[in-house]
C-alpha cells in the first residue's frame, strides 16, 4: 500500500518565512567565506583537483611553491608540475 504525502510548496502551510530563508543565506555566505579564507591563506599548497587531474583551484602557496600564476595552474593538469605516482610527498585525499 502506497502512502501519499500532502503537496509542499507556498500554499500548503509550511513554506519557510522569507526571514529565515535570508538567514540561513547570510549564515552560509559567512560559512563560506571563513572557509575561503582559511584555503586562501594556509601556509601549505592545497589544490582542489577534477577527477582527470586538472587543477581546478589554487591558494596562494601553492602558487608560490610551483612558481606559477594561480590563472595559470587553474588551467594545468597536476602532472604537468609533479609525477603524482613517484613522489612520496603528493598526497591524494580519499
Amino acid at each position: 500500500m502506497t502512502r501519499k504525502h500532502p503537496p509542499r510548496g507556498p500554499d500548503s502551510g509550511d513554506a519557510m518565512p522569507h526571514a529565515e530563508l535570508l538567514r540561513l543565506h547570510e549564515a552560509l555566505h559567512l560559512s563560506n567565506l571563513k572557509y575561503k579564507n582559511l584555503f586562501e591563506l594556509a601556509p601549505v599548497g592545497y589544490l582542489f583537483l577534477s577527477p582527470s587531474g586538472q587543477v581546478q583551484d589554487a591558494n596562494v602557496a601553492a602558487a608560490s611553491l610551483f612558481g606559477q600564476p594561480r590563472a595559470l595552474l587553474t588551467r594545468a593538469h597536476v602532472p604537468v608540475f609533479i609525477r603524482v605516482h613517484r613522489d612520496p610527498r603528493a598526497h591524494r585525499a580519499p
